[in-house]
């Protein structure tokens, strides 16, 4: 459904799935980007944090978390203290946005 842009279908599977599996990291990324494309940064972003507790090694939701706090909300410092442990975590290289 994500990738038909059908977030609200998204949305409801993911429900399911995180009814019988709350500690499923994929989940609840896919849970979060199909909030983020409901547009709901907020929830968006407790999932994406609730993943990256489960699984440290889903570093791109730093990077992702920055670019909803500068896009969506606005807010540049966490934005870039997110953009700075996307960073710290893989070291990018030049070519790198």
């Amino acid at each position: 459904y994500l990738n038909y842009l059908n977030y609200k279908g998204a949305y409801d599977l993911y429900k399911k799935v995180l009814d019988m599996d709350r500690e499923n990291p994929e989940a609840l990324v896919g849970m979060g980007t199909s909030l983020l494309g409901m547009h709901k940064p907020q929830e968006t972003l407790k999932y994406y944090t609730e993943a990256l507790k489960l699984n440290p090694k889903m570093v791109i939701l730093y990077k992702k978390m920055g670019e909803l706090y500068e896009t969506s909300l606005n807010d540049m410092k966490k934005a870039v203290d997110y953009y700075d442990k996307y960073i710290a975590a893989t070291h990018p290289g030049p070519n790198d946005e």
